[in-house]
């Protein structure tokens, strides 16, 4: 509505900002982060949001220490109180503020540490779990596509294994991937194989393996 105000987000007060912070992230609450269960530190270096201490942080920062000489290297360590992770409820849903740029993080150094946490909090906001699920290699990009207006649902799998830079090659070919997708459909045929494939219900979901992926395949789900 024009005009309305923006409801508020309880995502806590602002303390400062700094355009380049460098450090730590301590984890406090592995139950939160499965895919981080052997890991203790994230590190930080780009822009922070500084908000005020939580009761039971889930991120905490630790600021940088002495580098050198090597037998003073981390000598004077401090542990801080300064939240990287807030969650809290917003009306029927949940809130999570990550008040520094792990995504720019991500981009420039492809951390597996700053992926997990994001993966996993992503797990944590969804109320019924994720819409898709898949054995697939990290390098098959998949993309679902509503045809509400047909009554399916197309899955596109594009397989990224050739891509090297600026280059392209032909790709390594993957096979037996599975497609768990929670939504009511009762049969599914590969578009590039012309096959049908086996469907199996479990729960909400819905599950078929696609036998081979060379380039590209589209799955159809009726």
């Amino acid at each position: 509505m024009a005009g309305a105000a923006l409801p508020k987000l309880n995502a806590g007060k602002v303390v400062g900002r700094q355009p380049h912070a460098r450090g730590y992230w301590r984890i406090h609450d592995h139950a939160l982060f499965p895919s981080l269960r052997n890991t203790k530190l994230l590190f930080l270096d780009g822009e922070f949001v500084e908000m005020e201490p939580l009761n039971k942080p889930l991120l905490t920062l630790i600021p940088p220490a002495m580098f050198g000489p090597p037998e003073k290297v981390w000598v004077d360590k401090v542990e801080s109180e300064k939240p990287g992770l807030i969650l809290s409820d917003h009306g029927k849903g949940k809130l999570a503020y990550v008040p520094w740029d792990v995504g720019g993080l991500y981009y420039r150094h492809s951390s597996a540490g700053h992926a997990g946490l994001m993966s996993d909090l992503i797990d944590h906001l969804l109320p019924q779990g994720r819409q898709l699920k898949t054995s697939a290699h990290p390098l098959v990009e998949m993309t679902l596509m509503e045809q509400p207006d047909k009554k399916r649902t197309q899955v596109h799998l594009v397989n990224l294994s050739g891509h090297s830079d600026t280059a392209y090659f032909a790709p390594i070919p993957m096979r037996d991937i599975t497609i768990e997708l929670a939504q009511e459909f009762r049969r599914a045929r590969a578009v590039s194989s012309g096959k049908s494939l086996r469907v199996i219900r479990s729960g909400r979901y819905g599950r078929i393996t696609v036998p081979q992926l060379n380039g590209y395949e589209v799955v159809i789900f009726e």
